[in-house]
C-alpha cells in the first residue's frame, strides 16, 4: 500500500508541468550597509596618487615665474584640454606638467607630440592621479536613480529538465 502511493505521488509530482511561480518579495536593509557604503565614497576620495611619469612643459623661478607658468597652462589647456596640465612648485622652480602616465612608453608618445612646440619639454617621474573607477565614480548617481525597494514583483522562469552540457566521449574516454 505504501508503494502505491509513493508511486502515485510521484507521478503526480513529475507528470504535471512545472509552471512559474509569481510573488513578492521584501527587501530589508541592514544599518551596516551604510557604513560600508559610506567607508566606500572615503575610499573613493582620497587622495589617489601613484607613481608615474608626466611631461614637463616649463620651469622658470624669479618673480614672473608664477604668472608665466599659469600663461602655459593656459595656453596647453586651450590646445590639448583632454591633457590634465598640473602647476608644481619646488623652490624655487614654478614648473609646469602634464599628463598622467603609468609607464615611461606612454608619455614619451605625448613628448613627441610637444616637443616642436615647447623644445625644453621631457618626460619627469611624478605622482600622478589616478583614473577614476567607474564605480567610485558613478556610485551617488546609481544608488539616487535605483534606491532599493520594499517590495518586488520576481517572475521565475520555467526550469529546464536537460543539462546543456555535452562532453566529447573520444576525448575523455581514449584507450
Amino acid at each position: 500500500m505504501k508503494k502505491i502511493l509513493f508511486i502515485s505521488a510521484l507521478l503526480i509530482t513529475f507528470g504535471t508541468d512545472i509552471v512559474a511561480q509569481v510573488g513578492r518579495v521584501r527587501v530589508f536593509k541592514d544599518p551596516k550597509i551604510d557604513i560600508v557604503i559610506d567607508k566606500q565614497k572615503e575610499i573613493c576620495s582620497a587622495d589617489n596618487t601613484i607613481d608615474g611619469f608626466r611631461v614637463q612643459i616649463f620651469m622658470s623661478s624669479g618673480n614672473e615665474a608664477p604668472d608665466e607658468a599659469n600663461e602655459v597652462m593656459k595656453v596647453f589647456s586651450e590646445e590639448f584640454p583632454l591633457v590634465p596640465a598640473y602647476l608644481v612648485f619646488g623652490q624655487p622652480y614654478y614648473r609646469v606638467r602634464v599628463g598622467d602616465f603609468r609607464t615611461r612608453i606612454e608619455a614619451e608618445k605625448l613628448h613627441l607630440i610637444l616637443k616642436e612646440k615647447y623644445p625644453k619639454a621631457f618626460v619627469t617621474a611624478d605622482k600622478i592621479q589616478l583614473p577614476e573607477i567607474d564605480s567610485c565614480k558613478k556610485q551617488d548617481e546609481l544608488l539616487d536613480e535605483n534606491p532599493i525597494e520594499e517590495e518586488t514583483e520576481i517572475q521565475e522562469q520555467q526550469p529546464t529538465t536537460e543539462p546543456d552540457v555535452t562532453i566529447p566521449s573520444d576525448i575523455y574516454y581514449e584507450e
